[in-house]
C-alpha cells in the first residue's frame, strides 16, 4: 500500500508539472521549439550576410566596378565562355569590319542557372555606362551533389529569396529521369536544411578547417585580360588534362551525333529559363545574342536546347558552334585540353569566328 501511495504521489506530481500533456506532446513541443530557434538563426544569418563569394564571379564584379565603363559588349556564361572567348581576338575581328567595340568576358566556372539569374540582376543593377550588347550562354544543368548544395554558395540559392529559381532549375533539368529525380530529392533535402537552419549554428560556431570556399583557385591573369585566360596556361587546373581528358571516343561520338538529348518539353522548359533573363536584359534596353560553345560531350543536348531557344526567340541572333556537321573544325583532337575546354589555340580560332559572325549583328 505504501509503495502504491508513493507511486501515485509521484505520478500526480509529474502530471502537475506537465498539466494534461503527455510525453508525445512534450516531445513535439521540444522539437517545434528547436525548429523555430534554428530557423530563426538561419533566417537572421541570411539577412545580415552579404551574398556569398562565388569563385571568379566575385572578382569579375570587383573588376567591373573599377573598369566596367570601358566595355560595350559582355559575354555571360560558364567556363565554356571563360575559357573559349578571347576578347582581344573578338575585338580584332570587329575592328576589321569597322567597329570600335570593347569586349569583356564574364564567364564563370561551374555557373548554375540560379546563379546566372543573380549575375544578370546584379549586372543590370551595376550596369556600365557604355554597355550596349550582351551575349548569353546556357548555364550548367541543375546541381546534383548535395555537398555542393550545402556549401555557402549553394545555401544562398536555397533561401526563401531565391528558392523559386532553384526549384524551377530542378524541374527543368534536361538530363535523364533518374538524374532529375536525384536533383529533386537532394534539392529538397538541402532546402529543408537551409530553411530549418540545420547545421547552421554549428557551421557558424565551428568553421570547417578544410578548403576555404573564399579562396580563388584559378590563375588570376584573367583579371588583366578582360576576363579571359586560356585553360592550358592555368597551372591551377593542369590536373584536368590527365583526369578528365578529351578522348577519341568522345570526338567520334560527337561527329556521329550520338548522345543524350532532352525531349521537346524539357528543352522548352530550359529555353524558358534562359528567356527570362534575356527578357530582363532586353527590357533594360540591351541588345542580346545567344552563344553556344563547341561541346563534343553534349552535342545532341545542346542542339535540342538551341532549337528551343530559336523557337522561343526567333528574332534573337544565335552564335552556335556545337553542330559537328556545320563546324567539324572544332573536333580536331589537338584543340582540346580536356573533355570540356579547348586550349588557347582553339579558343582563338573560335573567337575569330565568333567576332566575324557578330559583325553583321552589330552593324545592322
Amino acid at each position: 500500500m505504501l509503495l502504491d501511495e508513493v507511486d501515485k504521489r509521484g505520478t500526480d506530481t509529474a502530471t502537475a508539472r506537465t498539466g494534461s500533456l503527455g510525453p508525445v506532446a512534450v516531445t513535439a513541443i521540444g522539437v517545434a521549439a528547436f525548429v523555430v530557434c534554428a530557423s530563426a538563426i538561419s533566417f537572421f544569418h541570411r539577412q545580415v550576410s552579404e551574398p556569398p563569394y562565388i569563385e571568379v564571379l566575385s572578382e569579375k564584379f570587383e573588376d567591373l566596378a573599377a573598369n566596367g565603363d570601358q566595355y560595350d559588349l559582355i559575354f555571360l556564361g560558364t567556363s565554356e565562355t571563360f575559357r573559349h572567348v578571347n576578347p582581344a581576338v573578338v575585338d580584332e575581328e570587329l575592328a576589321a569590319c569597322g567597329l570600335d567595340i570593347r569586349t569583356l568576358n564574364f564567364g564563370v566556372p561551374a555557373l548554375q542557372e540560379p546563379e546566372f539569374r543573380y549575375m544578370v540582376e546584379r549586372l543590370l543593377a551595376e550596369r556600365p555606362e557604355r554597355l550596349r550588347y550582351v551575349v548569353v550562354q546556357d548555364p550548367l544543368r541543375a546541381e546534383g551533389q548535395l555537398s555542393n548544395m550545402l556549401s555557402d554558395r549553394g545555401r544562398y540559392f536555397r533561401g526563401w529569396e531565391r528558392l523559386g529559381d532553384t526549384v524551377r532549375d530542378a524541374v527543368c533539368y534536361t538530363g535523364t529521369t533518374a538524374g532529375k529525380a536525384r536533383r529533386v530529392v537532394n534539392n529538397a533535402q538541402a532546402v529543408m536544411q537551409e530553411q530549418l537552419g540545420v547545421g547552421r549554428l554549428a557551421q557558424l560556431s565551428f568553421p570547417a578547417t578544410g578548403q576555404n570556399e573564399s579562396v580563388l583557385r584559378y590563375d588570376e591573369r584573367y583579371r588583366d585580360h578582360a576576363g579571359y585566360w586560356p585553360v592550358d596556361e592555368d597551372p591551377n587546373v593542369a590536373w584536368r588534362n590527365d583526369e578528365t581528358p578529351m578522348t577519341d571516343e568522345i570526338l567520334a561520338r560527337a561527329a556521329s551525333g550520338e548522345g543524350w538529348a532532352p525531349d521537346d518539353g524539357a528543352a522548352m522548359c530550359r529555353a524558358g529559363q534562359i528567356m527570362d533573363s534575356v527578357g530582363k536584359l532586353r527590357a533594360a534596353g540591351l541588345e542580346v545574342g545567344y552563344y553556344v560553345s563547341p561541346a563534343p560531350n553534349d552535342v545532341p543536348h545542346d542542339l535540342a536546347v538551341t532549337a528551343a531557344v530559336r523557337e522561343a526567340a526567333p528574332d534573337m541572333p544565335v552564335f552556335a558552334y556545337v553542330d559537328p556537321v556545320a563546324h567539324p573544325e572544332f573536333l580536331a583532337p589537338g584543340l582540346w585540353f580536356d573533355f570540356g575546354h579547348m586550349r588557347g589555340e582553339g579558343a582563338d580560332m573560335l573567337s575569330r569566328k565568333l567576332g566575324a559572325d557578330m559583325c553583321a549583328w552589330i552593324k545592322r
